[in-house]
């Protein structure tokens, strides 16, 4: 059984959101008939739902990873035929009446000493029960945190998941791993390394479509050491795109193993951060209280807008806050 897609209205931080759409779908995956191939090129050609797709550009290197569902006694992947069918019939349920009128976001970089885990892991998750994002992008999401997520029966019963590879990623050297993205959406996620960067890391894309609008959300995690770099890569890779939301920290601190790196001043960094994002809309500058320079959530479409910004107080003060945003579609 597919996610459901339903109705919810919370308050969060004195303000009242109207979340997620008007209908439910919970659907049965489709089954795939005749030739799949074929099959997957008529919707990939013919619909609506038809994805934008680099992962076909040979310029960058890209790694597909597995969208997964919860069936009822495991968490199943998907093949592209049957999520480019689910994306299909959610598209033939649209019409002017049921239409989303906003896109909830929240990101989150859930680093933490092991012995806050328990507690801090269960504050994320029930602020995702609370107002269920469209998307939740988490960064620094060790193996522990992964089967937290996928043991929580909200995250089984709303969303699809990112199932990357992690076993080639030593989280003690490379905290600027260990990216997840949850969507209560259909779609493809792709992994994009940031190859010739000198830090490594890479981008997470989940490329979807939501009122017949191709749309991908962006997670990735910037080391302050080699930013630009990173910044740049992915934002190439982004800017084939023409709706996107991107999110994620732009300001990790380095490892230690990185303190030999050359260095850039802050001044200098920072400007050259700026000039790479204007394109984009900053979330944060619609924000009443100033939050971090670290946690960016950008957009960058002329079919949708900011509209709210928050951050989110968690009793810890041991762990970052995260930040939920609502997304107006015009």
């Amino acid at each position: 059984m597919a996610p459901v897609i339903a109705t919810q209205s919370s308050i969060l931080e004195g303000h009242l959101i109207k979340i997620s759409t008007n209908f439910t779908n919970n659907h049965k995956i489709p089954p795939v008939t005749g030739d799949s191939q074929t099959q997957g090129n008529i919707f990939r050609a013919g619909s609506k739902c038809a994805l934008l797709n680099t992962m076909e550009d040979a310029q960058y290197k890209f790694t597909p990873v597995q969208t997964k569902i919860y069936t009822g006694t495991k968490w199943t992947p998907l093949t592209e035929n049957e999520i480019l069918l689910q994306m299909d019939e959610l598209e033939c349920n649209n019409s002017d009446s049921n239409l989303l009128q906003n896109v909830t976001v929240l990101s989150w970089d859930v680093s933490c000493r092991e012995e806050f885990r328990p507690g801090f892991y269960n504050e994320i998750l029930a602020v995702v029960r609370r107002i269920l994002p469209d998307f939740c992008c988490f960064q620094n999401a060790q193996h522990d945190f992964r089967a937290w997520v996928k043991n929580c029966e909200t995250v089984r019963e709303h969303y699809y998941l990112s199932n990357s590879n992690l076993d080639y990623i030593d989280f003690e050297s490379d905290a600027h791993n260990g990216l997840l993205t949850l969507s209560r959406w259909p779609g493809e996620f792709v992994e994009y390394p940031f190859i010739d960067t000198q830090v490594g890391g890479y981008l997470l894309a989940c490329q979807t479509v939501i009122n017949g609008i191709p749309v991908v959300a962006a997670n990735s995690k910037h080391q302050i050491l080699g930013r630009g770099m990173t910044i740049k890569y992915a934002n190439d890779i982004l800017s084939a795109h023409g709706n996107v939301i991107w999110l994620g920290n732009f300001g990790s601190e380095p490892n230690d193993s990185e303190e030999d790196m050359p260095r850039i001043t802050s001044t200098e960094l920072d400007t050259s951060v700026r000039d790479m994002i204007s394109s984009y809309q900053d979330m944060e500058e619609i924000a009443e209280v100033k939050h971090s320079d670290k946690d960016k959530m950008l957009v960058r479409s002329d079919k949708m807008k900011p509209a709210h910004y928050f951050t989110l107080d968690i009793e810890s003060s041991e762990n970052r806050p995260g930040v939920v945003g609502v997304i107006q579609l015009k």
